[in-house]
Parts: C-alpha cells; structure tokens; sequence
C-alpha cells in the first residue's frame, strides 16, 4: 500500500513538471511569433532596429526568444534546443553501439545530470577559449549545434549574420552556465564557432572531393552529406567548384607542402595540453617542453630534423637567460615568431616585440577610422 501512494505521487509530480514545461514552452512560442512579427529583414540581411543599436541586456533577451523556441526550421529539422535531445539519441540509433560516429554532445548532458545543474564554463579571453574542467563537453556541443542549426550558405563563419549567431549561442544555456550578456563571453563562443565551422567545412570538403567533387559537379550534388539540405549541399558545391575558389585552394595546398613541421596536438589546443600537465598558463616556464612533447613521439623521436633544431635554440636561449628576464613564451616567439606562437594557441605576451623606428608611418585605427 505504501509503495503504490509513492508511484501515485511521484506520477502526480511528474505530470506536474510536465505542465509547467509546457505552459514555459507557450509563452516561450507566444514571444517568438510577436518577434518575427516585428523582425524586418530575414536570414542573410540587416535586422533594423528604428529606435538604434541594441545594449547588450536586448542582444541578450534577442537570443532568449529566438534560441528557446526558434520557429524557423533548416533541412525540415526543428530548432528547439530543448528537442535537440531526441535527434541525438536517433543519430546514435543509427549509427550502432560499435560505430564511432560524428560526435553528439551526449557527455555534456550525462555530466549535467550527474552535477544536477549546468556546466560551468570559465574562458581565458586572452585565448579566446574555454579553459576548464568541461572544456572538451563544451567544445563537442559547439560543435553539434553548429553543424544541426547553423545555415551553411555562407562562404566564411565571418560572414554569418548575428540573428543567426545569436540563437546558436542560446541553445549551449541547455546544458551551460553561460553569461551571454557579457560580450566577451559571446566573443570566446562565436571563436570556437569559428573553429567548429571550418572543421565541418573540412569534412564536407572531403566527401565533396570522394563523391565527384569539381570535375562531375552533377554527381557530386546528388550526393549531399548526412544531415546537410539539399539547398545547403547544392550552395556549397558551387561554392567549391567556382574557378577563384579553386585557384584559391591551390595555392592554400601549395603553402601546407612548405610546412616544415606538424604539431601531434589532436583536437586540443597546445594551451589546454599545457594546462593537462599542471602547469599555469602564465608561468614563467614550462612552455618550452609543452611545445617539446606535441613534436616528439617517445618512440619515433622529432616529428622533423627542423623541430628538433628549434628546439635545440630554445634550450640554448634558456641557459642563457633566467625565466625573470625572459619567459619560455618569450622564447618561444623569438625562435618562431610572434604570429607563429598565437596561431599555436598560446596568445601573444604583451610585452612581445615593440612597433620598430621604420613602422613609425603605418596609421593606426584611430587615425584609418578618420581618413574614411
């Protein structure tokens, strides 16, 4: 008897739960239609705003109704972060136990319910990204937001507009304790955004290139990748078969052959391999041999004869200075440069390299910004 007033009450409650989701659902859909009511311009133009440009707290509230409750669908596929779960769980159907598939973000929400509240998410913004416990969680659900919400028919992440970036945000306060009312914050999610946009782009560059690619175009736009429209496949086609498009990534290929050395750093940036060895981003050292494991393998030695020799600088400079006078960042921008060392993921130091006396005529923005 008292097992059976515990299933009734626990069924009460759930059926409780239920209807407030459902009554916070409609008025999340009431708000959505006021706004495209009101909205001027559609994806891939300017909305205009009669009374001026937006504070952050309306950018904000901007992505809280669009992100919760979006009415627009891409591919005939809902925009509801909420539903999202369900199109995770059937892709993982599909593909089977034994098959390592595109990733689906299913750890974010498995640690979520383990915690029994949102993820924090703490950024370093000199970096531009995540730096945390939940970082790897994070960046995987980057990632699948971007390649199930986000419109492909655009050449570049730049050229994204902020009502479409906007609800993409949104939807990592599913599972993420983010503050997107915070432009910094909304800056270190739009750079992984980037960085998930051309990984994406990459592997549907491949399977353009394996289903007929340029030379049999026709062939190619039959066979649109999992999960992309027919209208996102059949733009992105043309994209890659336009001949400047193609001169373009002829030279790009030409430039990857003049590398001397690849990095063994995965999908993890060198600073987040820094961090997984104990040491502080802002040490004094410990940069040097960061960077000394990502190009030598315990077995197979030096990824190139080049590494090594830089590396061989680098101890060379260490000896030579004490860490107060001249960090391992430090040395590592004086041995491969400053635009090498951020392009790593380090950021660059602000006490790098000084503007020298023959940079004294090169404007600065201040002054670029009066000529126009």
């Amino acid at each position: 008897m008292a097992s059976s007033k515990r299933g009734g009450y626990r069924a009460q409650v759930g059926r409780s739960r239920i209807s407030v989701e459902d009554q916070h659902a409609t008025e999340e859909l009431r708000a959505v239609h006021s706004l495209r009511d009101t909205q001027v311009s559609t994806r891939g133009g300017c909305r205009r705003n009669p009374i001026g440009h937006r504070s952050a707290s309306e950018e904000f509230q901007t992505a809280h109704s669009l992100g919760d409750a979006r009415v627009s669908t891409r591919g005939g596929r809902s925009c509801n972060p909420i539903a999202h779960d369900s199109a995770r769980e059937g892709i993982q159907a599909e593909q089977g136990s034994n098959v390592r598939g595109i990733t689906c973000s299913k750890g974010a929400r498995k640690a979520m319910r383990s915690a029994k509240s949102r993820l924090t998410v703490k950024f370093d913004f000199n970096l531009m990204q995540a730096i945390c416990d939940n970082t790897e969680v994070f960046n995987n659900e980057v990632g699948y937001i971007l390649r199930t919400y986000c419109d492909l028919k655009y050449k570049e992440w730049r050229f994204v507009p902020e009502e479409e970036r906007a609800p993409l945000r949104y939807k990592l306060r599913t599972l993420f304790d983010v503050d997107l009312a915070d432009a910094n914050v909304r800056k270190a999610i739009d750079k992984q955004m980037q960085r998930a946009w051309h990984n994406y782009r990459r592997t549907l560059r491949e399977h353009f290139k394996t289903v007929g690619g340029a030379g049999d175009l026709t062939k190619a736009k039959g066979k649109p990748y999992e999960g992309v429209s027919e209208s996102d496949w059949e733009y992105i086609c043309n994209c890659w078969s336009d001949p400047s498009y193609l001169q373009k990534a002829l030279k790009n290929a030409e430039s990857c052959k003049k590398r001397k050395w690849i990095s063994r750093n995965g999908s993890k940036s060198t600073a987040r391999h820094h961090i997984s060895r104990g040491v502080e981003l802002n040490a004094h050292v410990g940069h040097i041999e960061t960077w000394r494991l990502r190009h030598w393998h315990p077995e197979r030695g030096w990824v190139s004869v080049e590494a090594e020799s830089k590396y061989e600088e680098m101890m060379e400079l260490r000896r030579e200075k004490s860490p107060e006078d001249l960090t391992d960042k430090q040395i590592l921008e004086k041995v491969l440069g400053r635009e090498s060392v951020r392009l790593f993921g380090w950021g660059r130091s602000p006490t790098g390299s000084k503007r020298s006396k023959g940079d004294s005529n090169i404007p600065t923005y201040t002054q670029l910004m009066d000529r126009v």
